[in-house]
């Protein structure tokens, strides 16, 4: 049915959408949650919360703590959780993703994965932009000349990182790893700030005139799945850390780290 030349929403059920955010209330505390403070993030009051609240403890969607009368998730909670988690391909996700913003900016997108030597692009969607960078699946970075690599020196241990840039300069055809590889060393300084900014910047490096912003994609627990990396030109492609592209291009590595069951961490001003 359409309204106006517009597909009109479907119909759907007030009540079960008001108990989607009482739970996601109980899931954004992490911890054991009063009532009050549940019916305050859901936005109704206490005493609509917890007839919700009733049934879900005997679904047990909730579970309530007899000392303290406060609420967590429940056994039904984990179980839904891990079948979703069983069902996700993040890499899936992510090209789908990557796709749509290759599409939407005109700019070139890669998802980068961690290889036998090193950060291996296992997809690529171009963007209208001319930009050439013979950029193809199977395309290993340098883990210190670019920044996808960086992404995984500052998110992977130390030991393995050291290894697979040893394996990188011993290679005996260095074209076929894009960028300069150093030792660990001349990055180790700012692999801190890369993981608090959550993301890497080159210009012109490895590729004269094109910039590249690469973000990590985890997955529960913090394991990291791979890298997602944005490149163009460097005259469009704004990397001062408020520029609105460099939000985009964090917004949509997040976005998708948060569908693989990714909760970043709250950062205390």
């Amino acid at each position: 049915m359409e309204m106006n030349g517009v597909a009109a929403e479907a119909r759907g059920v007030q009540s079960i959408e008001v108990g989607a955010r009482i739970l996601e209330a109980i899931a954004a505390a992490g911890e054991l949650v009063m009532l009050r403070d549940i019916a305050l993030e859901a936005g109704i009051a206490p005493a609509q919360a917890h007839p919700y609240l009733v049934s879900y403890r005997r679904s047990n969607l909730v579970e309530q703590d007899r000392e303290s009368g406060r609420y967590r998730l429940g056994p039904l909670a984990l179980q839904l959780g891990l079948a979703r988690l069983r069902s996700f391909d993040p890499l899936k996700a992510a090209g789908e993703a990557a796709a749509r913003f290759a599409a939407d900016t005109g700019m070139s997108v890669t998802i980068t994965v961690w290889g036998a030597y090193g950060p291996t692009v296992v997809q690529i969607y171009e963007g209208s932009d001319q930009i050439h960078t013979a950029l193809r699946p199977g395309t290993v970075f340098s883990l210190t000349g670019s920044a996808t690599g960086r992404i995984f020196c500052a998110n992977l241990g130390a030991e393995l990182v050291v290894e697979a840039i040893k394996l990188q300069k011993a290679e005996k055809f260095p074209s076929r790893i894009v960028g300069s590889v150093s030792d660990f060393r001349s990055i180790r300084a700012e692999l801190a700030h890369i993981r608090e900014a959550g993301y890497a910047t080159t210009t012109s490096n490895p590729i004269p005139g094109i910039s590249a912003m690469s973000a990590p994609i985890f997955e529960t627990g913090g394991e990291l799945t791979g890298a997602i990396t944005v490149i163009g030109p460097v005259p469009s492609f704004d990397l001062d850390p408020s520029a609105e592209r460099v939000r985009e291009v964090l917004g949509l590595a997040n976005a998708i780290s948060a569908r693989a069951g990714y909760q970043h961490p709250v950062k205390i001003a």
